[in-house]
């Protein structure tokens, strides 16, 4: 078995490095989401980049080109950035058995998780952008691995503290969204600790429909503690944009559209360029799972253990729940990048459904056959 696991886990190194070198290759760095804002970060030496390990091999480069700094980070180089960015992602998925009570996955199955939800066609296109984006999903990919429990050691604890600093420079703006959805789920957690499974729901749709009619309240006061004039920027440019009265039509478009680029891959760009082929192939793996849940046995046991689990139940309850909420606070961000970890509990769910070997093929012909349309269609 341990061999086995082994093989697959060479397996999962070989298709990820791959698939994410032909990614950086074919897509073009244009099709990124932000690429102007990112692009003029990199070029006017960006503070985040400090915390980058891109920058740490600055003096090396120096030796051996004129602007070394231009050479590393330069939009024409985005394979060398890549590579440097893939020996970090190699170097924290053989770090990932810090946490060894994982309830779900065996500790020898954690590189593999770590490395599908990376693959995935939404994840590639922000691992690979040239930005501190790309070290940002990685880490906070690790964290959630990581920790998924209540007790932590004091070495963990140190861990924790470092990732946070990490995180919070690296993307300060996506990790204090990260940071509420994990205290947002404190109310939905407590709820269901006290209450039986009806009053849960009946509570937290009163919660929801009170923060739906507040929110922007809500956004102003916590977010002024935190960064006043942020908060002030994303309020004038709401209103400025003619998003500021919204009515539940269009935010429920928007949670949609959130859904979609973050389930297939799609390009944010003037002309909407979709993959179609994303889709398709997003259609046949959910199909895949459904069978597998109505007609395998194992697998039917298995998905019930998962969602007898409160826990699980909480945080994909929340899942649904969250990204409308703030959709409706901030509509002009309705794009999977501010929730990208979505992808991890996705996958991990996908991981006990498929098991490991079918969800690598899986995953891997979704992004591969993606690059293919878009090679074709471009």
């Amino acid at each position: 078995m341990k061999k086995k696991s082994n093989i697959n886990n060479i397996f999962s190194y070989f298709i990820f490095s791959l698939l994410s070198i032909l990614f950086v290759i074919i897509i073009d760095e244009r099709y990124y989401p932000d690429y102007d804002s990112l692009n003029y970060l990199l070029l006017n030496h960006s503070s985040s980049l400090i915390f980058t390990p891109h920058l740490l091999l600055k003096n090396f480069y120096f030796y051996f080109f004129e602007n070394q700094f231009t050479y590393i980070y330069g939009s024409t180089n985005r394979l060398q950035f890549y590579i440097i960015t893939l020996i970090t992602i190699i170097f924290f998925s053989r770090a990932l058995y810090l946490n060894s009570s994982n309830s779900y996955v065996k500790k020898n199955q954690i590189e593999t998780l770590y490395l599908t939800s990376l693959m995935y066609p939404s994840t590639l296109l922000a691992i690979t952008a040239s930005s501190a984006e790309a070290i940002y999903n990685i880490l906070i990919f690790f964290f959630i691995i990581n920790f998924q429990k209540r007790n932590f050691s004091v070495k963990e604890f140190i861990i924790i503290f470092v990732l946070f600093f990490l995180l919070l420079k690296l993307d300060f703006g996506n990790f204090i969204v990260f940071i509420f959805f994990w205290i947002s789920l404190l109310l939905p957690f407590l709820l269901r600790k006290y209450l039986n499974i009806y009053m849960f729901f009946f509570i937290l749709i009163i919660f929801v429909f009170f923060v739906f009619l507040n929110g922007e309240s809500f956004f102003q006061y916590f977010g002024k503690i935190i960064d006043s004039e942020k908060t002030n920027n994303l309020i004038f440019e709401k209103s400025n944009i003619g998003l500021a009265n919204l009515d539940l039509k269009e935010i429920v478009l928007r949670y949609f559209y959130f859904w979609f680029t973050l389930l297939v891959l799609h390009f944010p760009v003037e002309n909407y360029f979709i993959l179609y082929s994303g889709i398709g192939g997003l259609i046949i793996l959910l199909t895949l799972c459904l069978l597998l849940i109505i007609f395998n046995k194992n697998t039917n046991r298995k998905f019930k253990f998962i969602l007898k689990k409160d826990v699980n139940q909480i945080i994909y309850i929340w899942m649904i729940i969250f990204p409308f909420l703030f959709i409706s606070i901030l509509p002009a961000h309705a794009y999977y990048k501010y929730l990208s970890f979505f992808i991890i509990f996705i996958i991990r769910l996908l991981f006990l459904i498929l098991g490991e070997k079918k969800l690598i093929i899986s995953v891997s012909l979704i992004s591969f056959i993606s690059m293919i349309e878009f090679l074709i269609r471009v």
